[in-house]
């Protein structure tokens, strides 16, 4: 969608998937101007502390070419990890699934979302 990119994270993150998750995302947002980037992280079973920093600093390089990253779908596994391991993501948005993210992402961009009397979603 214009301004807003999705990834997807399905599986193990090993240090050289981690790079080229950084390197598809930085080239997603030159190639759309996205504002915004979601990293859904629902399909990621497991975060280790390499993973977790890699993350870091994927969201730290999309900062710095002026997009917003939201993180959504940490599961309990992965927040459990994430706080056992003493990183701190109380910089970064989490939200608990991909569609409250799209819904945020949308709204942040100006979007107008409301409901319809059959309960879909209209965006305006």
């Amino acid at each position: 969608m214009d301004r807003i990119i999705v990834m997807p994270l399905i599986g193990a993150i090993d240090t050289g998937r981690s790079r080229d998750i950084m390197r598809s995302l930085l080239s997603g947002i030159s190639q759309y101007r996205a504002q915004i980037a979601i990293l859904d992280i629902t399909g990621v079973p497991i975060v280790d502390s390499g993973v977790a920093d890699h993350l870091n600093r994927t969201i730290q390089a999309a900062r710095l070419k002026g997009t917003q990253t939201i993180i959504t779908g940490v599961s309990d596994a992965v927040a459990e990890t994430i706080v056992d391991l003493g990183i701190d993501w109380a910089g970064f948005e989490t939200l608990r699934d991909l569609q409250t993210g799209l819904v945020t992402a949308l709204e942040r961009i100006g979007y107008h979302l409301s409901r319809q009397s059959n309960g879909a979603k209209r965006v305006g």
